[in-house]
């Protein structure tokens, strides 16, 4: 009786081989989870590097894994024993369990006409300001997608350090982020009907005077109407972009009528109207017009970040015209980069890193305002890029026999 019981305890060890499939789920799913999002990381960073080299980039998007597992099992029984008196009996239980696992890795490139018009087109306005709305900093926001703002440039290097230019389009950011940051600051996204979202500026009421002169400060900067708090957010290519504010109407003096002169009898006439009083002066703007970057433009301009060798002249060059010093070659990595990268730094924690030109190069996990603006361009992509319908897909088994 002993034996027969073992035996049916070995069968049952053979045949629970399901529950193993679902132990493997939660290490699976994470696994890949974070392989696909380090190789997006890796694969934008690396595109960033072509561009400083003047290399064209090129994307793969991973659009579906599957994966099919396999569970092999089986158990064995025996016995041993000797002959006397009395007979002994020793059962031997023994058993395996394999588990095989085959992906299957679907990648799509991006490509193609739509691809390229989505790459070149200028990011829209209502875009740039709904990132500020879900929680953004408006002036990194501003620093990286915008290209002027009611007449502001942008810095010509991806820098905060005021030395490059843009001293006023670096003034606004901060203020209108000193402003978001205590809520003094609001994004309105108002939809009327079927037509497209109008999105508004305002300037939300406060007693803190600091604030207050904030508000006053940017309006002006921007050439704002100081009596209005509410602003239409036009993109350049909006055709309404340029429509100055409705001047006030003018009073228009009317001649009064004359009596008709007798015969023979000599009238003077004036034959000019009076000229109307000079129209006062416009108080400002009721809108804002933002000119955003292209997406190809965004990661061009923060490739500016990329740090290259010493020496090594495949890289474009990044000198520019100052009035006082004419041509000015800046150090290499740029100084206060929106985005700095580093060529195989010592001792330094990656937060992202790839190959290139027999190069590693690294986004360090202490630099916060790289990794901000890495994480900004990673979500700005996928909100960019996706294609709407299905393209030439490279469909990869990976692993198994």
């Amino acid at each position: 009786m002993r034996v027969s019981a073992l035996f049916v305890v070995a069968l049952a060890l053979a045949g629970c081989t399901n529950p193993a499939g679902a132990s493997q789920l939660a290490g699976t799913r994470l696994s890949y989870n974070e392989a696909i999002a380090r190789s997006g990381s890796e694969q934008l960073l690396l595109n960033l590097v072509r561009l400083r080299f003047l290399h064209a980039p090129q994307f793969f998007e991973v659009t579906s894994v599957t994966t099919q597992g396999t569970i092999r099992g089986g158990g064995a029984i025996g016995a041993t024993g000797t002959i006397g008196d009395p007979p002994s009996i020793m059962p031997t239980i023994g058993g395996s369990f394999e588990w095989e696992e085959t992906p299957t890795i679907t990648y799509e490139p991006l490509q193609g006409q739509e691809f390229a018009q989505r790459l070149v087109s200028p990011i829209a306005a209502d875009t740039v300001m709904q990132l500020v709305q879900v929680g953004w900093r408006i002036d990194s926001i501003f620093a990286c997608c915008v290209q002027r703002v009611n007449g502001l440039s942008s810095p010509i290097i991806a820098s905060r350090d005021p030395g490059y230019g843009g001293e006023a389009f670096l003034r606004v950011g901060a203020l209108l982020y000193q402003l978001q940051i205590h809520q003094a600051l609001e994004i309105d996204v108002v939809r009327r009907g079927d037509g497209p979202a109008e999105v508004f500026l305002v300037f939300a009421p406060t007693d803190d005077p600091r604030l207050q002169a904030a508000a006053v400060e940017a309006r002006s900067l921007l050439g704002l109407d100081p009596s209005r708090v509410s602003f239409r957010v036009y993109s350049s290519t909006d055709p309404m972009a340029a429509l100055p504010p409705p001047p006030p109407p003018v009073p228009v003096a009317v001649p009064e009528e004359e009596e008709p002169a007798a015969e023979g009898e000599e009238t003077e006439r004036t034959t000019d109207a009076p000229p109307p009083p000079p129209a006062p002066a416009s108080p400002g703007l009721d809108h804002v017009v933002l000119r955003g970057r292209s997406l190809l433009g965004t990661l061009f301009y923060l490739s500016h970040g990329v740090q290259v060798p010493e020496g090594d002249h495949a890289a474009r060059g990044l000198g520019y015209e100052d009035g006082e010093r004419g041509e000015v070659e800046p150090p290499n990595p740029v100084p206060n980069a929106l985005l700095t990268v580093l060529i195989e730094p010592p001792g330094v924690s990656a937060y992202a890193s790839t190959i290139y030109r027999g190069h590693r190069y690294v986004i360090a996990d202490d630099d916060l305002e790289s990794k901000q603006t890495f994480l900004l361009m990673s979500v700005l992509f996928a909100l960019l890029s996706a294609p709407s319908e299905g393209g030439p897909m490279l469909t990869l088994p990976v692993g198994g026999n």
